[in-house]
């Protein structure tokens, strides 16, 4: 079959994954190896039309797109630097000159918007609450394994109630309304926005501020950004109580002194 080629003036080039057959100009017929037995190598034509055959592998060069996807499909900024730390790597690569969409990379590394900032504050204090519970891997010094922060939307004043049980959130909540009754002038909440986990929508929780009038405003489930501001808080504090844990060489169990101090330089 090749020498019906070869007599009507055209050339063959190649290796051992590609040949192309050529006129006195272009490349009229490129066949890449599909896969071979021995010395037989079966392989797969497809017409090149202007001098498309250019852009094809060779011995030399090195098919990005496959290499991008052997590598775990990693950014092309790092592709990019393959050639200058990897020995023996090709000279020459196939680079698209349009970014080219990869499906894996697009489903895969896929991460949700960032929300918009909330337009509305509290116009003076108490007017709104943020709540949240925070976890610990360890018990701590004194037996705690949790911390409730209530959050005022207004100053960002925060309290933090230490807690062994998730049950507890219940009488934090009522110790804080009190402290709120008693240590401030007129103080009037008017709504508390929550997440949905079982410590804030249980029965004596949610009885104990509706008893107050005060409008319950709970997150929809796995929107942890609704309830933002007390999120923001619970990373912010702990960040700190680690920086100054560690820093003193304190043990991990230790973590509601570090929790304390950093609530209050955080309050002042």
């Amino acid at each position: 079959a090749l020498g019906e080629f070869m007599q009507k003036g055209l050339r063959l080039h190649g290796g051992k994954d590609f040949m192309h057959l050529c006129n006195k100009k272009d490349t009229v017929l490129s066949f890449p190896r599909d896969c071979c037995i021995g010395n037989f190598y079966n392989l797969k034509g497809r017409i090149v039309k202007d001098g498309a055959a250019k852009m094809t592998k060779t011995d030399n060069t090195v098919d990005l797109d496959v290499l991008h996807q052997r590598y775990g499909h990693v950014s092309p900024e790092t592709m990019e630097k393959f050639p200058l730390n990897t020995k023996g790597f090709p000279s020459k690569s196939n680079t698209p000159e349009k970014p080219v969409l990869c499906r894996g990379c697009a489903e895969g590394k896929m991460s949700n918007q960032s929300y918009p900032e909330s337009n509305t504050r509290a116009s003076r204090r108490f007017e709104k609450i943020h709540s949240d519970l925070k976890e610990f891997p360890v018990k701590s010094y004194h037996g705690f394994k949790y911390f409730v922060s209530f959050v005022d939307d207004f100053s960002s004043h925060t309290w933090i109630t230490l807690l062994k049980a998730k049950s507890e959130a219940a009488d934090a909540l009522d110790n804080f309304l009190a402290l709120v009754d008693t240590q401030f002038d007129h103080p009037t909440i008017k709504s508390w926005q929550i997440e949905g986990g079982g410590e804030f929508t249980s029965k004596r929780f949610s009885t104990t501020l509706q008893k107050r009038g005060i409008r319950v405003l709970t997150s929809l489930p796995h929107q942890h950004q609704q309830n933002g501001r007390a999120e923001r808080f619970n990373r912010t504090i702990i960040e700190k109580a680690q920086a100054l844990r560690l820093d003193a060489c304190l043990p991990q169990n230790w973590w509601e002194f570090a929790v304390q101090h950093a609530l209050h330089l955080y309050n002042r």
